[in-house]
């Protein structure tokens, strides 16, 4: 953030000192009495985040902007506030559309809501942009902009040469090296993004996906006989990043035929992982009587499209299928995935048992 200005300096402290209900209540109060500060708005978004508040904290801030248009702390902490929130929203359901997870053999949706929130990407975008013009050596908003535009595919190289900008000019940012290395890896570049991914961790070794990563380029050197546990072993979002990893390097015609016998395997043995993962999710969603019963079937959905992201003519999949559909007891659609299975498999027993109960 930038210097606090006369007034900020105890509520700064504040935050500081990870005191973040009396900066919550502290700041509310001063913007009560009509002292608009800048810089109030940003410390009260701020808290609100780490309350668990990030709806309010996105809000706080909207209206900060509102009264200070030209502060790029304000700009940059809505774009990051609501690039998470977007996550999260996907994350618990609230997409913004039905999702219809789709096979080689057909689809079906799981939604059963009529309105959907609209996505916040493009007005993170605006602000970034907004941010980077006022103060363009504002490097936190350009790697968080890089970072945002290399997800999409029509920007991927926007993005790639923003994060290389970055990571050349400001090396202590560890988001420029891990985007660099994310592309290097997306590239074929095994050796190149072993090496960045392993300065991402000897920088931070807590950071949430540079395990599973840096794993996935060993594997492409040194190929092993099953799922590194690094990969095995992380959250349904390291999960989805490590299968949109390898389904980028796999959809790249120009893949090495060397390479592509290494990862297609993995692929398969992964795929087959997320489809068992999925499938134990959405059979113990069955017996949740809870709010938690839509949450986990998420979960259960997510496991599954990023399985069926890597392969989808598995009897594994399949299964999963059936048994998400099931849960949310759309059985004309739980027949037809332990159908499928049977398919592939004829020899497989949980889906002959499931199809007879269904």
């Amino acid at each position: 953030m930038n210097d606090p200005g006369p007034g900020l300096a105890e509520l700064q402290a504040l935050f500081e000192a990870g005191d973040y209900r009396e900066l919550e209540t502290r700041c509310r109060s001063v913007e009560a009495s009509g002292n608009e500060l800048a810089g109030i708005g940003v410390l009260h978004g701020l808290a609100l985040e780490k309350l668990d508040c990030l709806a309010d904290a996105v809000q706080v801030i909207r209206e900060e902007i509102a009264r200070h248009p030209g502060s790029t702390d304000a700009l940059y902490h809505l774009a990051r506030q609501l690039l998470v929130l977007d996550k999260q929203e996907i994350a618990s359901g609230d997409v913004r559309e039905p999702f219809v997870l789709r096979m080689a053999w057909g689809s079906g949706g799981f939604s059963t809501r009529q309105e959907f929130s609209m996505s916040l990407v493009p007005e993170a975008l605006a602000s970034l942009r907004r941010c980077i013009e006022i103060e363009p050596t504002r490097n936190d908003a350009r790697v968080l902009l890089g970072l945002t535009l290399y997800e999409a595919p029509a920007t991927k190289f926007e993005g790639a040469k923003l994060i290389q900008q970055v990571a050349s000019q400001s090396p202590e940012l560890i988001d420029g090296h891990f985007g660099l290395a994310r592309v290097a890896f997306w590239q074929g570049a095994l050796e190149l993004s072993e090496a960045a991914f392993s300065h991402v961790f000897e920088m931070d070794p807590k950071h949430p996906d540079v395990r599973a990563c840096l794993a996935l380029a060993k594997f492409g050197r040194r190929p092993e006989s099953q799922l590194p546990n690094e990969i095995v072993d992380q959250s349904i979002d390291g999960h989805c990043l490590t299968a949109e990893c390898l389904f980028e390097i796999l959809s790249r015609q120009e893949l090495p035929d060397e390479l592509r016998k290494i990862y297609e395997p993995l692929a398969a043995w992964y795929a087959v992982h997320l489809s068992k993962q999925a499938e134990e999710t959405a059979r113990a969603a069955r017996l949740i009587r809870s709010q938690a019963k839509y949450s986990t079937l998420v979960e259960a959905t997510r496991l599954l499209a990023a399985a069926t992201k890597l392969k989808n003519d598995l009897a594994e999949a399949c299964r999963a299928f059936g048994e998400l559909t099931f849960a949310v007891h759309v059985l004309p659609l739980a027949v037809t995935g332990f159908e499928k299975a049977l398919e592939f498999d004829p020899s497989d027993d949980i889906a002959k048992k499931r199809l007879n109960l269904v």
